[in-house]
């Protein structure tokens, strides 16, 4: 069966931005390792956009040696990044990280049917190296067992389906959001209703064509080169999303450098 998604697009992309290379944009390059100066001055040239610069409900976070960032980890959160390798990665793909937060709100809004809490506030995490996702929030995790849930209650073997999915280097629970992307597709075409597994609490719809597909702003994200780690609850209700720092040319301390 023909997949809706490109899965070859998506592992290729997956985890790497689409990054220009610093040096055709920044006259600081090379000069400063001052995340301040170097955000002012990308910011006066409109390199780094508005849009980016003077959301104050946007924070972030950097790794240190001291301080390695994990999915659970929650250092404190500022309104600039304090490591310059931040701000090139911001300002050298500044359209997708953009995009990657619009597809982020454009998931919470799917995701409604399946009760998460987010205040809109976006955290935007800085790695050397950049580490897979083993879990989702629950509603991302109750979207994806609606679809395959219902799959199973007909008999469907959605793995049979799609071979292709298991045959990428994806993550296993990345594989499992694709395929429950591709099933609600199937689902909506054969007019399926919703099987509701038990732990879920009963909602109001039935069809799956009733809802836009809750996953496709997910797989945005994931194709701009970007990871998202939401809980979506009352505890944790920020978007939180994950990025590798920008190596300079010369330097290369993780395993993701673009030279």
């Amino acid at each position: 069966m023909n997949m809706h998604l490109d899965i070859h697009a998506l592992t290729r992309r997956y985890n790497r931005p689409l990054r220009q290379e610093v040096d055709t944009f920044t006259s600081i390059n090379g000069k400063t390792e001052n995340a301040d100066v170097l955000w002012d001055d990308l910011a006066q040239r409109a390199i780094l956009p508005e849009e980016l610069a003077k959301d104050e409900r946007r924070r972030f976070v950097c790794e240190t040696a001291n301080n390695p960032i994990w999915p659970k980890s929650r250092p404190p959160e500022l309104l600039r990044p304090n490591d310059f390798r931040a701000v090139l990665a911001l300002a050298s793909d500044s359209t997708g990280v953009l995009a990657a937060e619009r597809a982020a709100r454009e998931l919470v809004r799917r995701l409604q049917p399946w009760g998460p809490v987010c205040n809109d506030r976006i955290v935007w995490y800085f790695t050397s190296n950049s580490f897979d996702p083993v879990y989702f929030g629950r509603s991302i995790q109750f979207a994806a067992d609606s679809v395959l849930w219902t799959f199973w209650e007909h008999r469907i073997d959605i793995d049979s389906m799609f071979p292709e999915i298991k045959e990428t280097n994806l993550p296993l629970i990345v594989q499992r959001i694709v395929q429950a992307y591709e099933g609600w597709f199937i689902a909506s075409e054969r007019h399926l209703s919703r099987f509701q597994p038990e732990w879920i609490e009963v909602i109001k719809w039935r069809n799956f064509s009733d809802l836009p597909n809750p996953f496709e702003p997910l797989i945005e994200i994931w194709t701009r080169g970007y990871r998202l780690f939401p809980e979506f609850s009352q505890q944790d209700p920020y978007i939180r999303l994950y990025s590798t720092f920008l190596e300079p040319k010369g330097q290369k301390r993780g395993r993701e450098s673009i030279y």
